[in-house]
């Protein structure tokens, strides 16, 4: 009888070793291939509902026994840089390392790293290479008399691609001390480009006298980068090879003459007269692989008051006073020259009415003026990214397709209609009677009434395109499509421009489209286009296609040169 329970209980000890797997291997350094003990192995099952956030590095080991059962689960590699874990299985999962002086491994979700077991068979060959944080070390000074410059802020940002174009990520910052030298530490092997620029940036000051703004030139040090140039587009790039810091770089900075902006912010006849408004001068990114804006300045002041904002680079703006219930905004252009006299007056958000109907179509008095319901209209603003009191989308009652919009603020927006009946499109639109280009309306701060017309028609043409290289087929190419003529701020919100990447014939087709003219053209493979500095004069001059409704357009196009 002992000898039969020894084995039963030997068999059920067998059964549940079954149910796990173990999990072991070693963290390396790239380099020299030596153990890299202390390393926090942090394991993620992602066949469970999972989450991973920066802070997924620094899950600590639990105090006890390790849970097999875990959703997640940390290590600490021992001295031999090996490290050891048990699951229960089958499982898929990925390992996330964090070691002092040592790039983070991988760089968050990335199924590349996935990895499975299962019960029975361990995974046992594991190895983690790291790759240890670089370095880059320089000097700032000023270009005209040398002398190092302190109090500077210094970043390295890398590119990241955003589909068509890139966008620009920082990764480690610093201060110039008083010999102007900085060092930005903590950083992975790869391209970075450094941005230099005064820690105050723009500010909002207490005004001057007047006369003494007209004439009082300001010279500060702009926003500047790595070599010593203005542009970002004329940054050259400093690259970090696995093993290698950069030192010694030399970065010269010009002072030049910044403009100083001088106004008022006042209230309108149905606005109070008293009270706070927070001012904030915002700098206008736009483009196809990013758009909104920056802040530059921000500060609290009193309805009624004046302001002056001093050390403003050259760029667009926008100018933004705002309560609760009022806004006021304000596009400039600044330059090298102080400008005054920039009144913003506060009002409320207006009121916007409008209908909706389909082109073409006689409504009858039984009949609703739409054939589906939950439609909604929305503006959203062209230059600028959406800000707290903006008016939410408003629902369209389909039985006379009429819309309200409320506490609009004046400013360029795009109509976007949500939820279209299938197959419809925005065809047309008229604000008080007078038609607005691609769907882009400005809705006017003095006018009396704020109506919108919008007809919505069948988009059901289409365009198949072979896109080539001049000889033969172009694979993978991206065909864009825009409406003719070619507005602008079509291109910069990136509302109007169709686009589709070509099979392996070369042929891409593009459907969804309203009748009408367009311009068509083409980029090859793996082009960044959305960087072109071009891109607005190529699509301008690409080949003209004719849409017909329910019909297919069929076109050859060559391949643009790669920006």
């Amino acid at each position: 009888m002992p000898l039969l329970l020894a084995l039963a209980l030997a068999l059920m000890g067998a059964q549940q070793a079954e149910e796990f797997s173990r999990v072991e291997g070693v963290v390396l350094d790239s380099i020299t291939r030596q153990p890299v003990a202390g390393a926090n192995v942090v394991l993620v099952r992602i066949d469970r509902p999972f989450s991973i956030g920066s802070d997924i590095y620094d899950t600590r080991p639990s105090a006890g026994k390790q849970d097999p059962k875990a959703n997640s689960m940390a290590v600490v590699t021992a001295e031999h840089g090996t490290f050891r874990f048990v699951l229960e299985g089958p499982a898929r999962f990925m390992l996330f390392v964090k070691a002092t002086g040592y790039v983070r491994t991988p760089k968050g979700f990335d199924s590349d790293h996935e990895q499975e077991t299962t019960p029975g068979t361990p995974k046992t060959d594991i190895i983690i290479r790291l790759v240890r944080q670089l370095s880059i070390s320089g000097r700032v000074t000023d270009a005209d008399t040398g002398e190092p410059l302190r109090n500077l802020s210094v970043t390295a940002t890398h590119y990241e691609s955003t589909g068509p174009g890139r966008i620009l990520i920082p990764d480690s910052d610093a201060k110039t001390n008083g010999n102007g030298r900085f060092t930005l530490d903590g950083l992975p092997p790869g391209e970075f480009y450094l941005d230099v620029r005064h820690p105050l940036g723009a500010s909002i000051t207490k005004p001057k006298p007047v006369e003494d703004f007209r004439n009082d030139v300001r010279r500060s040090y702009p926003p500047t980068w790595y070599p010593g140039v203005e542009r970002r587009e004329e940054a050259l790039p400093v690259t970090l090879m696995e093993g290698t810091a950069v030192e010694g770089l030399e970065i010269k900075i010009s002072k030049r003459r910044m403009a100083a902006l001088r106004g008022r912010v006042l209230s309108g006849e149905d606005a109070p007269s008293k009270g706070g408004v927070s001012l904030s001068l915002a700098r206008v990114e736009r483009g196809i692989s990013s758009a909104g804006f920056s802040m530059v300045a921000r500060e609290q002041i009193k309805v009624g008051s004046e302001f002056e904002i001093e050390r403003v680079p050259p760029g667009a703006y926008y100018l933004i006073a705002r309560t609760e219930q009022l806004a006021a905004l304000m596009q400039l252009h600044v330059g090298e020259e102080n400008q005054e006299g920039l009144d913003l007056h506060l009002r409320p958000g207006v009121t916007v009415t409008g209908s909706i109907r389909i082109e073409g179509r006689e409504q009858r008095p039984d009949e609703p003026a739409l054939p589906v319901d939950g439609v909604r209209v929305e503006l959203r603003p062209v230059a600028r990214m959406r800000m707290p009191g903006d008016p939410k989308p408003a629902e369209v009652n389909g039985k006379d397709g009429a819309f309200t919009l409320q506490d609009v603020i004046a400013d360029q927006y795009r109509v976007y209609v949500a939820k279209p009946p299938g197959g419809y499109a925005l065809s047309e639109l008229l604000y008080n009677g007078s038609v607005c280009p691609n769907g882009i309306v400005t809705i006017s701060a003095t006018a009396d009434v704020h109506r919108l017309e919008i007809k919505l028609a069948q988009a059901n043409g289409s365009l198949t395109a072979t896109a080539t290289d001049g000889i033969r087929p172009a694979p993978g190419a991206a065909v864009l499509l825009i409406p003719d003529p070619v507005v602008d701020d079509a291109i910069d919100i990136g509302f109007e421009l169709s686009k589709a990447q070509a099979d392996d014939d070369g042929r891409a087709t593009i459907t969804g489209l309203l009748p009408g003219r367009y311009r068509l053209t083409a980029y090859p493979p793996n082009s960044l286009w959305g960087d072109d500095p071009n891109l607005k004069a190529k699509l301008r001059a690409g080949q003209e296609v004719r849409v017909s409704a329910s019909q297919v357009a069929l076109i050859e196009v060559r391949t643009q040169p790669a920006p």
